[in-house]
């Protein structure tokens, strides 16, 4: 029986990089994709990527994210179905993402997910303010999922995992089943799906 559903964000429930939206936004998409690609190669660790991104967007007003950005985004399919699949049958969902709690507070009340791990920039009277590391700090995908599981004493035979890239290998190796979607890149462990919808009748079989 599956009781818990660790999950990526960005390009995963939603089918582009919300990250490299926002930056779009305010004229830096072409450097955050520069930046990204740059950690997808191995070129930089994935706290520095995010760093770099982040200042991109510094100044930044929440609300005018939220407003011309986020309620534009156009989610996988399936996604809200999943959730809501999760909720009715007691399996807790848990994401896992690099990307700012302003952004993972903003598609929780769109999705409906239980729990989030996410990086943490300085906010300040709704303004994305410069980093600082006393304060500020990047997810580490490995400590979250180590966390998730023992808190909830889950284990890998209760678990499944989504994700959209070989970096969320992490997960998948934590997980009974994994599933591959808006693929960016090649898994052995993962099986690829079209849709969020395809958890579902796969798994309506065990509940």
């Amino acid at each position: 029986m599956i009781k818990l559903a660790l999950c990526d964000f960005d390009g995963t429930l939603t089918k582009v990089d919300v990250l490299d939206c926002i930056c779009d936004y305010y004229g830096h998409g072409n450097e955050s994709r520069i930046i990204n690609e740059a950690f997808i190669k191995g070129e930089v660790d994935g706290a520095t990527a995010l760093k770099r991104r982040f200042s991109l967007i510094v100044g930044a007003k929440i609300a005018e994210i939220e407003d011309n950005v986020l309620r534009h985004i156009p989610l996988t399919d399936g996604a809200k179905e999943f959730f809501q699949f999760a909720r009715r049958n007691r399996i807790r969902s848990v994401i896992i993402s690099g990307n700012a709690q302003f952004v993972l507070d903003y598609y929780q009340k769109v999705l409906g997910f239980d729990e989030y791990y996410c990086s943490l920039l300085n906010v300040s009277e709704g303004i994305v303010m410069p980093w600082d590391d006393s304060t500020c700090q990047c997810v580490r995908k490995d400590d979250a999922v180590r966390r998730v599981m023992d808190v909830g004493k889950y284990t890998k035979a209760d678990t499944i995992a989504i994700g959209d890239a070989p970096v969320d290998e992490i997960m998948f190796s934590s997980a009974r089943q994994s599933y591959l979607i808006n693929s960016k890149g090649y898994s052995t462990i993962a099986k690829p799906i079209s849709s969020m919808s395809d958890i579902i009748h796969l798994m309506d079989k065990e509940h």
